[in-house]
């Protein structure tokens, strides 16, 4: 009896256990595809996977090689991250990580270099890659032909191919001619490049050299803001810290990773020490006006950061008894530039 029971409680319980669902351990993540397959900083790449986590933003951690990439949006119900290339990412796999492992494409994402960005190769510009021509209307010169052209602001060059130091390039935007404008930019530009603005669909040759450089030439009005922290007094070699802050204008030239603005005119408003009478020597604080000139020099692309040479001179009015009252003095600029 006792026999029969337990060969029928065994069978019981091996019925049950096959009715139970089968318990697996998670499989790793999966990248089934992603698309684009090639693109530039900034530019969002969809990835199409298997096993994801879509508790939070961070939950599935991507890398473009080993530069973390954020997470902008994601889908359980198509299993899909968005995903944006990070800036100084190179042609690389696409690696993700979670909870349930990690996994990478079997592909490489193909990096095409923007403004002041490295190539596609991490190292030199080759076929396949864009220059982005921010600049207004930065101009070239084809040693092929000794032809000179301009681009206008955001105009895309794609290199077809590279021999012998010179790039084969197609313009694939551009902008009408009206909206190019007219009078002086234009004239100015075309004595830099004479035969024209570059048309689309157009082969033009470029020494290669130059093409990370971005902007191969800049000619165009100028304003930003600047401060003027500390000012010298030739007439008693003093120094002092009154500072001032004000706006400028001038015209800029640029030339590969450097350009001057020059003539500046300045104005701007600041604080000076004055006589609380015009018999002691006690100072009271009081506000100024000052007028200068000079030139601004930048060393980024951009122009954010700038550093010149200003002369110029401020006026408290007469009744504050202000010891340098219209008198010249020299001051080391610091600014920024607003026009792009």
């Amino acid at each position: 009896m006792f026999r029969t029971v337990s060969v029928e409680l065994l069978a019981g319980i091996i019925c049950i256990l096959l009715m139970l669902p089968t318990i697996a351990p998670a499989a790793g993540p999966e990248i089934t595809d992603f698309n684009p397959k090639k693109g530039s900083s900034g530019d969002n790449i969809v990835i199409y996977g298997k096993n994801l986590v879509f508790a939070s933003l961070s939950s599935n951690k991507v890398k473009f090689g080993s530069k973390p990439a954020n997470v902008t949006m994601m889908s359980k119900e198509n299993e899909k991250l968005v995903v944006t290339v990070p800036r100084g990412a190179i042609s690389a796999q696409i690696n993700l990580t979670n909870r349930y492992g990690e996994t990478k494409t079997q592909d490489s994402f193909e990096v095409i270099p923007g403004q002041g960005e490295i190539a596609s190769s991490g190292t030199k510009i080759g076929a396949g890659d864009r220059v982005i021509f921010k600049a207004y209307m930065a101009g070239f010169t084809d040693p092929i032909t000794n032809k000179s052209y301009y681009a206008p602001p955001e105009a895309t060059a794609w290199i077809d191919r590279i021999e012998d130091s010179k790039a084969y390039v197609v313009f694939t935007t551009n902008w009408l001619e009206d909206r190019i404008g007219t009078g002086k930019s234009n004239i100015e530009y075309e004595k830099i490049a004479p035969d024209g603005l570059v048309q689309v669909e157009t082969e033009y040759v470029i020494d290669a050299s130059k093409l990370r450089s971005g902007p191969l030439a800049y000619r165009g009005w100028d304003y930003g803001v600047l401060v003027a922290p500390y000012k010298y007094h030739p007439q008693d070699r003093a120094l002092t810290g009154e500072a001032t802050l004000g706006g400028y204008a001038g015209y800029r030239y640029s030339w590969s990773g450097v350009s001057i603005t020059v003539p500046v005119l300045s104005a701007g408003v600041g604080v000076v020490n004055v006589l609380k009478d015009g018999t002691t020597t006690e100072t009271k604080s009081a506000p100024s006006f000052s007028i200068s000139g000079g030139a601004i020099i930048s060393l980024t692309k951009t122009g954010l950061f700038q550093i010149g040479i200003l002369f110029g001179a401020d006026w408290a009015g007469k009744g504050n008894h202000y010891r340098y009252e219209g008198q010249p003095w020299i001051a080391v600029s610091f600014g920024t530039n607003i026009t792009n």
